[in-house]
């Protein structure tokens, strides 16, 4: 595609809105676990310290936050995982995959459990700042 535009009248015109929302459901999912992980594994944390005498202060925030991060990368990382194997191979000639259940179920068997943490490292890195830099803000926020 030559930019944005482009790419979005090709697909329009070879498949259809239908092909405008290809992936979709797997995006939905991602965000859905992302952000259940995040939100809950915080909270949790934070009343976790709480109870045993730390203060609502920015420390807790902050070490909470870097759990979130962990717990949503964790969370998180197959799905991307699959979501990006699945989504390259319906580009290709030759699709290996029907489905992204398929998807995961084939990466399982041929390469086991840790081929789903691929890229866990950047994945945290990304994941533990963006929750670093928002759920403290968020609290700041909330004060108000």
């Amino acid at each position: 595609y030559k930019n944005f535009m482009d790419g979005v009248m090709t697909v329009f015109r070879e498949e259809g809105v239908a092909g405008l929302y290809k992936g979709v459901g797997a995006t939905v999912l991602r965000a859905a676990i992302l952000t259940a992980s995040q939100l809950s594994s915080y909270d949790h944390t934070k009343t976790t310290l709480l109870k045993h005498g730390y203060g609502d202060n920015a420390k807790t925030h902050i070490f909470s936050s870097v759990v979130a991060g962990l717990c949503t990368a964790l969370a998180s990382s197959p799905v991307d995982v699959v979501k990006s194997k699945y989504m390259n191979d319906a580009a290709s000639a030759n699709p290996k995959y029907k489905s992204a259940l398929d998807c995961a179920l084939k990466t399982l068997r041929k390469e086991g459990f840790f081929a789903f943490y691929k890229g866990f490292t950047p994945n945290y890195i990304r994941l533990g700042g963006h929750c670093l830099m928002t759920l403290p803000l968020y609290e700041q926020v909330t004060k108000f």
